[in-house]
């Protein structure tokens, strides 16, 4: 069996391996799922969970999937009737179990709640695509355009220096450099 978190998620084969994972990863967040060849939730949820453990690797998570079939004894100890089931592991113990496929931010968002919520760790997010986009038009309205632009709104071009003090600056966007 692996003795350090590996970057991938690893294919539990067997009962023995099971057990070994649970008592060398104790003290790290352990999520396995649960699964059936013949699922087709299962295997839709595959990328997803993947996915997830690639984004999520460096915070020392264990990410493993089981068959079911080959390991019913570990479906009776944790009580699982159904597939795909997930569990997350602390200190040998199930902090939390949900049955069913997830979308993939869905099912990060739940990781990131039991890392919070059981070893105090804070998941940086990734900025999206949107938010980046907001920043680069907001950069490029102030500093090449001269002037503020807020959705379908032109609040009026930049004054460099004093605002004019007329009756149409209520909309102008004013700035100076010290």
């Amino acid at each position: 069996m692996i003795n350090t978190i590996p970057n991938e998620v690893v294919e539990i084969p067997s009962t023995s391996e099971f057990n070994e994972m649970l008592n060398k990863f104790q003290n790290q967040l352990i999520i396995v799922t649960f699964y059936t060849e013949t699922c087709p939730i299962c295997k839709s949820f595959a990328p997803a969970f993947t996915g997830v453990q690639k984004e999520l690797s460096k915070y020392n998570v264990f990410f493993g999937r089981a068959n079911l079939n080959q390991m019913p004894i570990v479906g009776e100890q944790f009580n699982i009737m159904g597939v795909p089931t997930t569990i997350f592991v602390k200190n040998k113990e199930i902090v939390l179990m949900r049955s069913g496929g997830f979308p993939k931010t869905q099912f990060r968002q739940m990781v990131e709640e039991v890392l919070w919520k059981f070893f105090n760790i804070k998941v940086k997010k990734p900025a999206d695509a949107d938010t980046m986009y907001m920043w680069f038009l907001l950069i490029e309205n102030l500093f090449f355009r001269g002037f503020w632009k807020l959705g379908n709104i032109i609040l009026g071009p930049f004054e460099w220096g004093e605002c004019p003090r007329s009756a149409n600056t209520s909309i102008r966007a004013c700035h100076t450099f010290n």
